[in-house]
């Protein structure tokens, strides 16, 4: 059973990307000599070998590894460099890791150097969709497909970008080309030949088969004038809380849940403080702001009140369910880049009862131990890891005990009793037994999924895909086997902050396709796509044809 500490991925996309949840402040430090860059070179080379469960993997081995390493040593001019430039020459390195959950942040935040192009984009199948422009001149281009940057072809692109950040598939390379084409700062990095002008020459390819070349211009980025297509809005807003649900049919035979985000709900932030997270407080005065007018209060009860509650909605969705007879439900896990895991157990015992929650099967997870992971983890340690273990572990061993228990298929209900109890909200029902066993017959579930389902996000969807629901849409950028959790560090004399996984996840341990890339069953191709719209709401309209048929 996982612990309820949040998974980061959405964290790290926001420190990376965004730099919104989380003031980082990040400048970019003057020049820094030669014997410091080497020194934190050496920093980084260290914490990755210690506290990353296997950093040699995509490099081809240990040797390859170092050797990549040395060439960075031999890289740094004898005059130094500062902290961008820095940054710059050690991100291919990082990147080979090949893992989304390790990397450095850039020192120059993306507002620093403006937006980048003017358009938005979809990932449908290996291309990038054209779904919002800047303005009524450029509605022409809705629903066109990228071509080419300013002579550079997407492909060409795609490659570039495992070399800024570590990716994990295709549909990764894809997720983080789309975020870099957002600012002029991730097109500089993309296109270094780039004249760093306002325009972008930009081909595409027209919803008819035409090519077309056009020029853009960054100043034309303005979301008041921007258009995009039209949509039936079958959603169910989420104002009041991320996870909501509706019928998108006069005769109730189907449901639609929407799960935005898995860190803004109630029994999420009674795990954090049950679990005496750093930072739990603060992340609940976010959720309490998004929620509420009022500045949040004091006292922890109170606080907790104010946010929504994913078991108050899962027990009316489920009356509904049994009252109206419903045959379909549809959950909705797009743009869900994940948070605090424990609503996966939450959602498959509402829907499954017990024994479909303890006979879950979500794999395993492999924990590496490190100096920096009990700096980070300050609240856990060895005394309390080896209680569970046969052998004694020491600050640096990897902790197999998640896998052995998965191997004897033997689910322990303790540990899983004391896991849920970390949230009184949840704990209160689940004690008295009331849904242990399914009141209702669902006959179908489809879950809608594109590349940044991910962490906690996807975490829900493979345990629903586990129980028998079938996948719509677009696979995600996450593999079912991958690196996570993240530790995270500064280096000392360029100051660069990073992150490095601490956790293999392995999902699938016996099918290494799926492990690697999770397809849908019901992938959204762009002819689909075309046929619905181009609208926002076409998965979910795919889903209800699929469900006719």
């Amino acid at each position: 059973m996982k612990k309820s500490i949040p998974n980061l991925l959405s964290i790290v996309l926001m420190l990376i990307f965004n730099f919104i949840s989380i003031n980082t402040n990040g400048q970019v430090v003057s020049n820094i000599d030669n014997d410091s860059l080497i020194e934190d070179t050496r920093q980084l080379v260290k914490i990755l070998e210690e506290s990353h469960p296997d950093p040699y993997l995509n490099f081809g081995g240990k040797i390859a590894f170092n050797r990549d390493f040395q060439n960075i040593l031999l890289s740094i001019p004898e005059k130094g460099m500062n902290s961008s430039e820095y940054y710059n020459l050690l991100m291919p390195f990082v990147a080979k890791v090949a893992d989304m959950h390790t990397g450095l942040i850039n020192p120059v935040k993306p507002t620093q150097n403006g937006p980048g192009i003017p358009l938005q984009f979809k990932i449908v199948e290996e291309d990038l969709v054209v779904t919002r422009v800047p303005s009524k001149k450029y509605k022409d281009l809705l629903g066109s497909r990228l071509i080419s940057v300013s002579g550079i072809g997407i492909k060409e692109l795609m490659v570039r970008q495992t070399q800024l950040r570590g990716v994990e598939n295709k549909y990764g390379e894809l997720l983080f080309l789309s975020i870099s084409l957002r600012t002029a700062n991730g097109i500089k990095n993309l296109i270094p030949e780039w004249n760093s002008s306002e325009k972008f020459s930009v081909e595409l390819k027209m919803a008819n088969g035409k090519i077309k070349e056009n020029e853009l211009f960054m100043t034309e980025s303005d979301p008041e004038a921007s258009i995009t297509f039209p949509s039936k809005q079958l959603r169910p807003s989420t104002e009041k809380s991320d996870v909501a649900y509706n019928y998108i049919d006069s005769k109730k035979e189907t449901a639609l849940l929407v799960v935005a985000s898995m860190e803004r709900y109630r029994e999420a932030s009674e795990a954090w403080f049950s679990d005496g997270m750093d930072g739990a407080k603060e992340y609940t005065e976010v959720a309490y702001k998004h929620f509420n007018s009022t500045e949040p209060p004091e006292d922890e009860d109170e606080l907790l009140k104010g946010i929504p509650s994913a078991t108050e909605t899962f027990i009316s969705l489920i009356s509904d369910i049994k009252k109206y007879n419903t045959k379909n439900l549809i959950v909705d896990l797009r743009g869900n880049t994940g948070g605090n895991s424990l609503m996966k157990e939450m959602l498959i015992y509402f829907l499954f009862g017990k024994e479909g929650l303890i006979s879950m099967n979500q794999g395993f997870q492999i924990i590496k131990y490190s100096e920096l992971y009990f700096n980070n983890y300050a609240s856990d340690s060895l005394q309390l890891i080896n209680k569970q273990q046969k052998i004694m572990l020491t600050k640096d061993d990897y902790n197999f005990g998640r896998e052995r228990k998965f191997r004897e298929n033997e689910p322990d209900l303790k540990l899983l009793d004391e896991y849920l109890m970390s949230t009184p909200t949840f704990w209160d029902v689940y004690k008295t037994k009331q849904y242990d066993l399914p009141s209702f017959q669902l006959e179908n579930i489809i879950v809608l999924c594109e590349p940044i389902t991910t962490s906690s996000g996807f975490n829900l969807l493979t345990a629903l895909n586990e129980k028998g629901a079938k996948i719509l849409g677009t696979a995600s950028a996450q593999p079912g086997n991958n690196f996570g959790d993240v530790l995270f560090f500064q280096l000392r004399n360029s100051k660069l902050a990073g992150y490095v996984s601490f956790k293999q996840n392995v999902t699938f341990p016996d099918d290494s396709v799926k492990g690697k890339c999770l397809m849908p069953d019901y992938p959204l191709t762009y002819l689909k796509f075309k046929s619905l719209g181009f609208n926002a709401d076409a998965e979910i309209e795919y889903a209800v044809e699929v469900l006719k048929e």
